[in-house]
């Protein structure tokens, strides 16, 4: 951790920038005045202990031995995860996703598509869920978290320094089991990395999406997710890809959400 007054210097430095270039990125997708609960729904939104972060995550994933794709996920949050985005590509070229996450909407692209439609849950999408999801249920204190007919617990198995973070270790167990696993976070909130095995046939059953799900392998496969942390910090990196949600409503076509 960076001591004090590094913290409020880097910051001085930082977010009057920040407030004017990334205004544009980060801004909320409806009109506040058409959405109830606008406020607590901001409230229910910050969940982060950190004001903000830049976080490069790599992930894999496979089935027994056999690589089925693997790629970089950018990712970055702002106002304590008020706003949050994502900027998932594989190496395949099999997928390239953004997910733009406000008070008011989850919006997720697809690229490759060009399309993008506005989700009423983000539970049912792979990082929107593993990340935010569980650092929601996390924030609320909760161990458990039923969604649909899975439920979700969390279990905290050990806390560790890594360098200057501090890194908590739960366990994740589902019933029935459609995901089984570890995820390791930043000050109990922050996921940073995972260890997951994924129940195709139950996911698919189960209606959850994307990387979750994969329609061209049996049934049966368990497919392994693995995912790190290549950069955590404040600073934005130099190499930085990300899709602000001006960009996608313009230029991409809107699709209901299937």
């Amino acid at each position: 951790m960076k001591k004090l007054f590094f913290i409020i210097l880097i910051f001085s430095l930082l977010l009057p920038n920040l407030s004017s270039a990334q205004t544009i990125k980060l801004k909320t997708y409806f009109s506040k005045q058409k959405v109830a609960g606008y406020n607590q729904k901001e409230t229910e939104n910050r969940i982060y202990p950190e004001e903000m972060k830049y976080i490069i995550h790599n992930f894999t994933l496979s089935e027994e031995d056999n690589v089925i794709d693997k790629g970089i996920i950018y990712r970055q949050f702002f106002k304590n995860g008020i706003y949050e985005s994502f900027y998932a590509i594989s190496d395949k070229n099999t997928f390239k996703m953004c997910y733009w996450s406000d008070p008011t909407a989850l919006v997720t692209a697809n690229v490759n598509k060009m399309e993008y439609c506005v989700e009423g849950d983000i539970n049912n999408i792979l990082f929107p869920m593993v990340i935010r999801g569980y650092a929601k249920i996390l924030k609320t204190g909760a161990v458990e978290k039923k969604f649909k007919n899975i439920t979700f617990k969390l279990t905290k198995l050990q806390t560790k320094k890594e360098g200057k973070y501090p890194i908590t270790t739960f366990k994740v167990e589902s019933n029935p089991k459609v995901m089984e696993g570890t995820i390791e976070t930043y000050k109990g909130l922050i996921v940073l990395r995972g260890n997951l095995k994924i129940n195709n046939d139950l996911a698919k059953r189960s209606g959850l999406k994307l990387l979750f799900s994969h329609d061209d392998l049996p049934k049966a496969t368990i497919i392994n997710l693995s995912f790190d942390y290549t950069y955590f910090d404040t600073p934005k990196p130099k190499k930085f890809l990300e899709m602000g949600i001006d960009d996608i409503v313009k230029k991409y076509k809107s699709i209901v959400c299937d």
